[in-house]
């Protein structure tokens, strides 16, 4: 057996598709207020119409699944089952492979979240092993659950930050499945600085995510709720990887010893004497199996390195081997 996508049904996509045409037709407050209106209602007809595949859907999410692939039976998470499934990559036009590989990373992640001594990972990856699209699809994941969601995100420099905010948030998330997401009130509004959407509950709680200047204070101010992405931590210029990692583990807690979010760290091997030294300190004092009195590593965070050669663009088989 080989991975297949679980389709969406079509009807969804044409709601869509039919609402975000209507809504850049109609430019006046009461055609708008119609077309929403209009939406709304066919959203819930085709809720009731499709119950059994979206609550199907709604448990994969929470649960994973376990897929047949080949001759064996591999649990795929629920975080990885949204990414497989539901992220989209704009710039290639495709929903991700599966890999076996990746489907063990998303283990060891699975683990961070649920080990309370910890608030986050630290991954030295190599090249082109979406790390950075996966971390992205965790955050729009946990955007659409979580109420006044705060998730921060940090690159390599400010340009890079905000690239990654438009191309592996924005552009994904107008894929996202209609119910997985509350009512957009203009799907077709221009995304800056931060996404930001809206529940449809009394208290209208919002959730949203923001790019950040790559400095050593970068969003230290922000209690993060309940995720951040931190990438390319090895190669910051200017800015001590243990610096920002030591301003910013405040963020994750609530007092002194209750971790609220977890913190994504990922990069490849920066220059030594750019960032790289500092780097390989952290790493090695991110050892889970290192860990003081508390349970906890020398950093908070946990380490995970998986060698390029399981790893490597273009020589997986079909089946994700």
């Amino acid at each position: 057996c080989i991975w297949k996508r679980t389709e969406v049904p079509n009807d969804f996509i044409k709601l869509e598709v039919d609402y975000k045409r209507s809504m850049r037709k109609n430019k006046t407050g009461t055609k708008r207020n119609a077309v929403r209106e209009d939406y709304i209602k066919s959203r819930g007809l085709l809720m009731k119409k499709h119950s059994k595949h979206v609550n199907k859907e709604f448990k994969k999410r929470k649960n994973g699944i376990f897929a047949k692939v080949d001759d064996e039976f591999i649990y795929i998470t629920g975080q990885n089952y949204m990414f497989l499934n539901y992220y989209y990559l704009a710039e290639d036009k495709i929903y991700p492979n599966f890999r076996v590989t990746a489907a063990h990373t998303w283990w060891h992640w699975e683990a961070v979240c649920a080990d309370q001594s910890s608030w986050g990972e630290l991954r030295l990856k190599s090249r082109r092993v979406s790390w950075t699209s996966e971390a992205c699809s965790i955050a729009l994941d946990k955007m659409t659950l979580t109420k006044y969601g705060e998730i921060p995100i940090v690159s390599e420099n400010d340009r890079l930050a905000k690239k990654l905010f438009t191309q592996k948030i924005v552009n994904p998330f107008a894929y996202y499945p209609t119910f997985f997401k509350p009512l957009m009130d203009d799907p077709n509004s221009k995304v800056k600085n931060n996404l930001e959407i809206v529940f449809e509950t009394d208290n209208q709680e919002t959730s949203q995510i923001s790019y950040y200047p790559t400095k050593d204070v970068a969003y230290d101010s922000t209690k993060a709720n309940p995720f951040s992405i931190n990438d390319e931590v090895g190669k910051y210029i200017n800015v001590a990887f243990t610096e920002f990692r030591g301003n910013h583990k405040d963020c994750h807690f609530q007092g002194l010893t209750r971790v609220v979010a977890k913190g994504k760290f990922g990069s490849t091997a920066g220059e030594f004497s750019i960032g790289g030294e500092r780097f390989q300190y952290e790493f090695e004092n991110a050892d889970g199996d290192k860990r003081d009195e508390f349970g906890r590593t020398g950093t908070g965070l946990i380490s995970l390195f998986v060698d390029d050669c399981y790893t490597m663009a273009g020589f997986f088989d079909k089946w994700g081997y």
